[in-house]
């Protein structure tokens, strides 16, 4: 299968964002100073019928834990992922699975939803090395992604590009 992932409309906080806004908020997510004072932040992504939707949000505001339903979004689906960027600067991306026995046109919604994230960070501004945890590799592992895991978001960004 080769995926074709164009994105023609970003929402970011259920805003529709332009590509100024979108180098602004993810230069942001890969500067160390930033990601420090926030602790890290918060994210919920959903990519349905050409439409990216990110709600995003620093791990903590004046102190508050803050929580990933909290991230406003105007679109959701059993597709969403959810997920973080440590204070470090690593990114951890999970879904929940919408059935157990998971099959390979459910497996590829998801996938194809990590990839047009990754895809319009890389593509807006996105700096950082963009380092998968470990649990990111095996929720993508668990997807049936053939050789080699992606480890970073540039590699993600390479998987539509390839048949799989």
């Amino acid at each position: 299968m080769c995926m074709q992932i164009n994105i023609t409309k970003t929402y970011i906080n259920g805003q529709e964002t332009d590509s100024k806004d979108l180098i602004e908020i993810f230069s942001a997510f890969s500067n160390a100073n930033i990601l420090i004072e926030k602790g890290g932040f918060l994210f919920r992504s959903l990519f349905i019928d050409g439409e990216l939707h990110i709600g995003f949000l620093p791990c903590f505001i004046n102190g508050r834990k803050t929580f990933h339903y909290e991230a406003k979004m105007n679109m959701e689906s059993e597709f969403t992922l959810i997920g973080w960027i440590s204070s470090s600067g690593e990114f951890g991306i999970l879904f929940r699975p919408v059935q157990k026995d998971m099959t390979p046109e459910i497996k590829e919604q998801y996938l194809i939803n990590y990839i047009a994230f990754a895809d319009c960070l890389i593509d807006n501004g996105f700096k950082g090395p963009g380092k998968f945890e470990f649990i990111t590799s095996q929720a993508l592992k668990g997807l049936g992604i053939d050789g080699e895991l992606p480890k970073t978001l540039m590699e993600l960004t390479q998987l539509s590009k390839v048949n799989l």
